[in-house]
């Protein structure tokens, strides 16, 4: 982050060359998207109706800045979870940011709604979230993973387990993952715990760092799916539903936040209870947070703009659950 802010400082007094109208309107296109707020927050909207849970837990996994080309050709754990369950792939919004995207996932509400478009956004999110109403619910929720996950959705976690490791290079990131490794596999010992995040930053590190097309970064990914590994291995997928997905992807060079496919098209992963096997689709980002209330239960976010991600039923017919209302099918997707 501090790489991109520097960018847009040096853009700032280059523009000061121009004459102090250029800087002023650089200032007044950062500000516009910084300070942006949305106007249609301020009506009160009723959650749509509970419905049988399908999964007894969700363990979400986010693993930041993650390529779908690199996640298919060097994360063998995740293409046979996939081969266990649904593969997807899902478009991210617009600026393809990691808070913009975090808050898309959590609450299933685009960056136009929520008003979370930079990373420089102070929480909590002035949006419903999927954590917020397993909360209300009665559903314990527990996480690991990076401060800015507590200063977006605090309010909506039990317990949130943010591991002190300082990165003063981006090689250092091994120790925050495996530190954030250990904390996640501690909260999966829990019974009470039906929603549970495991966040994962070595991917977008590397991408930054050395490039979205670099050994480096192949290599960073290769490591994270040993991680998933041992995240699947304490699960049992009789009983849970794991979930695997990520912000945004990242160009050849480094960096995201633009519209390139390899940034805007991601994978996204599901296995275990409640998911159909062999289901492969497309999607939005802003579906997977009414996907995995679905899958436990409870009311989608009140603000979400995607949809439950849903198979075909069973049958000589391939006609399609609805998506309100009860599913016809102890499979989700």
């Amino acid at each position: 982050m501090g790489q991109r802010l520097g960018g847009h400082v040096l853009l700032i007094v280059a523009l000061s060359a121009l004459g102090w109208g250029a800087v002023r309107w650089a200032l007044f296109s950062w500000n516009s998207v910084v300070e942006y707020r949305s106007p249609y927050l301020g009506v009160e909207l009723p959650p749509p109706p509970p419905t049988p849970p399908l999964t007894d837990r969700v363990v979400l996994v986010v693993i930041d800045g993650l390529r779908r080309d690199t996640a298919a050709a060097a994360m063998p754990t995740l293409q046979q979870l996939a081969g266990r369950g649904a593969r997807y792939v899902v478009r991210v919004g617009e600026p393809s940011l990691s808070y913009p995207g975090w808050t898309v996932i959590g609450s299933g509400a685009w960056q136009s709604l929520s008003g979370v478009t930079t990373n420089w956004f102070q929480g909590p999110v002035p949006v419903d979230s999927v954590f917020q109403e397993a909360r209300r619910a009665g559903l314990r929720v527990v996480g690991a993973g990076t401060g800015g996950w507590g200063e977006l959705f605090g309010p909506g976690f039990d317990r949130l387990e943010v591991p002190d490791v300082p990165l003063e290079r981006p090689e250092e990131v091994d120790r925050l993952d495996e530190a954030i490794l250990a904390r996640g596999l501690d909260l999966l010992k829990d019974p009470q715990a039906r929603l549970i995040l495991i966040y994962f930053a070595g991917p977008d590190e590397y991408g930054h760092a050395f490039g979205g097309a670099s050994p480096a970064y192949r290599e960073i990914v290769r490591r994270t799916d040993e991680r998933l590994a041992r995240v699947a291995a304490a699960m049992d997928l009789r009983r849970g539903t794991l979930i695997v997905t990520t912000d945004h992807g990242h160009i050849d060079t480094g960096g995201h936040g633009g519209w390139e496919p390899i940034v805007k098209e991601v994978p996204l992963v599901m296995a275990g209870k409640g998911i159909r096997v062999g289901v492969e689709g497309q999607g939005t980002q802003a579906d997977i947070a009414p996907t995995v209330a679905a899958l436990l239960g409870i009311p989608i976010p009140v603000h979400a703009m995607g949809r439950p991600l849903m198979g075909p039923w069973r049958g000589r017919r391939r006609r399609w659950m609805p998506l309100l209302g009860l599913p016809r099918s102890s499979e989700l997707c």
